[in-house]
């Protein structure tokens, strides 16, 4: 086990230069943790009444004891709430006159689908609890992407509302749409008589996805935002503003974007991501006493990065001087900021939902949590195993987990994991290094070792950290190892009255030992509808094989999905994923509309469509939300057909939402497919 205490030295400053951002930083603050297990929390604001007032995304408004941690439910609406992919209950903000004028402005999806309408409401708190719901504003339809949703209360008593660009190409730049923009409207939803253009919503354009928005105290008006697969951007909005979008990503500095720039007076960024994003949230202005580190700055949160910036500005407030930043990958995706009026700093996270995001949530996420200093005298302890002992057979890759643990009183940085080219090498997780490691939290760093060849092998690598030192890992083990394949990685079964049959998979030893099978499992959201009644456990010999028998429990007629994993001693686990159509007649001749199902949903690299057996041989269509056709693919005489987006040439498919459809002119199969590109 290796422990080691130093201070912030040479290794440091070296350290400085490489990473660009100050070392030890992070020793200056840590976080308590306020509230645990909400619900994807998308905002939080500091009340007049002392209390952190939160929205949570499947319809849920509270009040939270920053001291305690004790919540009061002031409002349910999951009843009325669409909470998918991106939509929900999402931004609020209080009255500024809020103890005399008790209304809170909120927005939401709403409806059956996601694209039924988004609102901003208005309630009234009395006695505990939001009543007397007014809408003061509508657009529909609405979208389950892209929804922007932060509400701001100007200087200037007006409604300041963020909308994203629906996953739509154009409409951010169109005058005539409110998608795609930041709205400014009076507290009762009318149309100031001073907005750029005569009786429209519209205070700036070209928006693709604004999530944070704050005014600052000389007036001026900041918002962060989404950029596509580069260039987020935070940006100083002014009136009648055009911020480029979809024409422009980020500065005006490619070729195809300058033209248009000087053409339409396009406003540039004043700070941007570059060739990445970091998914930027809420934001706030800090200018507090308490910690003056933190003076005269924007504070950023952001999802991708799970990261806190601070972003300073110059002494006029109109432009970004310096960016550091704080807690990375310390909590996870970090959603939005609060801040008292005594300077105290609150964050929340938003883990829960759907990213792909490992290794959160964690058992008690959702988080809010305060920033808090740590004293000079603090200091970090690194903590971690410094030897595995592994099997894994040429060409496999072996994932193993180093966990990390900091038992100091101030944080330390991972900064990287040095590898040497033996075949051991840390795992392209974007959310695990760098990391901040906070006293008292653990992280488990994924590693993956690649064998180059059978033999018996020993290699080292090393994790580096901020101001600690380097600390090797050693790996030692062997290539001789037994492992079980499955014979069939999908098996579709269709049946009359499926509960009647047993369905047998097998399992064979690719390896060159003897591994045993420890048991079985059923996975997955239909996991209920499959039992194991059967299953081959003992020690499997090199090329022998092992079988799991499963029956069918559920429905008489319904599409069933399960995963079947057969356990063992070996380094990995082999499964198979089961489709069983269950009917209660066979032979009749198919109309209409059938299912079409896929795995998984929402995916990132190979999606697998599921043919109707009705429809085997047929194109599947591939359109966009404003109905082109983005790709057709041939399904030849396979019922399951795999489809990566990678692979289809010159067709980019870019992060959102796809239909894919399947007809042969007389009955047809669809669904909604969810790409999150890499």
């Amino acid at each position: 086990m290796a422990i080691q205490i130093l201070r912030c030295v040479g290794l440091a400053l070296l350290l400085f230069f490489l990473f660009n951002h100050p070392v030890c930083a992070q020793k200056d603050f840590t976080l308590r943790v306020v509230a645990t297990n909400l619900e994807i929390p998308w905002e939080i604001e500091w009340g007049p009444d002392g209390m952190l007032w939160v929205t949570e995304r499947p319809g849920i408004v509270s009040r939270i004891d920053p001291e305690t941690g004790t919540k009061q439910v002031v409002l349910d609406i999951q009843d009325s709430v669409y909470a998918a992919l991106e939509s929900g209950l999402l931004g609020f903000v209080l009255h500024p006159d809020f103890l005399q004028i008790p209304y809170i402005y909120l927005t939401y999806v709403g409806g059956d689908t996601a694209g039924d309408y988004r609102v901003v409401k208005r309630y009234e708190y009395v006695e505990d609890t939001l009543i007397d719901p007014v809408e003061i504003y509508r657009i529909s339809p609405a979208g389950y992407l892209h929804n922007g949703s932060r509400l701001a209360i100007g200087s200037d008593g007006m409604l300041y509302v963020t909308t994203g660009d629906h996953y739509q190409e154009f409409p951010a730049l169109d005058e005539n749409s409110d998608k795609g923009k930041i709205l400014r409207m009076k507290l009762d939803g009318s149309v100031p008589y001073d907005n750029p253009i005569p009786g429209r919503y519209m205070w700036s354009k070209g928006h693709r996805n604004v999530q944070g928005l704050v005014q600052l105290p000389n007036g001026s008006l900041w918002a962060s935002e989404h950029g596509n697969n580069i260039e987020d951007e935070v940006n100083l909005i002014v009136k009648g503003g055009n911020y480029g979008w979809p024409r422009v990503e980020g500065p005006c500095d490619e070729e195809y974007e300058i033209g248009y720039c000087d053409s339409n007076n396009v406003l540039t960024p004043k700070w941007s991501s570059g060739g990445f994003t970091v998914a930027p949230a809420g934001i706030e202005y800090y200018n507090s006493d308490r910690y003056p580190v933190f003076a005269n700055s924007i504070l950023l949160a952001t999802l991708k990065h799970s990261t806190l910036f601070q972003l300073r500005l110059n002494d006029d407030g109109d432009s970004i001087v310096q960016v550091l930043d704080y807690f990375r990958r310390s909590i996870g995706r970090i959603r939005d900021i609060a801040i008292s009026p005594d300077g105290r700093i609150f964050l929340c996270s938003s883990n829960r939902e759907p990213n792909g995001v490992d290794p959160f949530p964690e058992f008690d996420d959702d988080k809010i949590v305060e920033v808090i200093p740590v004293p000079d005298s603090a200091i970090p302890i690194y903590s971690a195993p410094d030897t595995m002992f592994v099997k894994a057979r040429v060409g496999d890759e072996f994932l193993f987990h180093v966990p990390v643990s900091n038992i100091g009183t101030a944080p330390f940085r991972i900064q990287f994991v040095g590898e040497l080219d033996t075949g051991l090498f840390l795992r392209s997780d974007q959310w695990r290094v760098p990391i901040t490691v906070l006293p008292g939290r653990t992280y488990p760093l994924n590693f993956v070792f690649k064998p180059p060849v059978d033999s018996e092998y020993f290699t080292e690598s090393f994790i580096a950290t901020d101001s600690l030192g380097n600390f090797p890992i050693y790996l030692k083990g062997s290539t001789v190892v037994g492992v079980l394949d499955a014979t069939i990685d999908t098996l579709v079964v269709q049946c009359r009255n499926c509960s009647e049959e047993s369905i047998r998979l097998w399992f064979v030893n690719t390896g060159t030992d003897t591994v045993t099978v420890t048991g079985a499992t059923i996975e997955g959201d239909d996991m209920s509808a499959f039992e194991i009644v059967a299953i081959d456990t003992g020690v499997v010999q090199p090329a022998d094989s092992a079988s799991v028998t499963v029956r069918y429990i559920g429905p008489p007629a319904a599409v069933m999905q399960s995963v079947v994993r057969i356990n063992t001693t070996s380094y990995r686990d082999a499964y198979t994923t089961l489709f069983v159509t269950s009917s209660t007649s066979v032979g009749s001749e198919a109309s209409g509309e059938l299912p079409l199902y896929v795995y998984p949903n929402p995916f990132s690299s190979t999606i697998s469509f599921i043919i109707p057996p009705e429809l085997i041989g047929e194109t599947i269509s591939l359109y966009n939300l404003v109905g082109s056709l983005m790709y057709s693919l041939d399904s030849g005489t396979n019922q399951v057909v795999e489809w990566d987006p990678a692979s289809s040439g010159n067709v980019s498919f870019s992060t959102g939402a796809y239909l894919a459809f399947v007809t042969n002119g007389k009955i047809s199969a669809m669904t909604l497919i969810y790409y999150f590109g890499q």
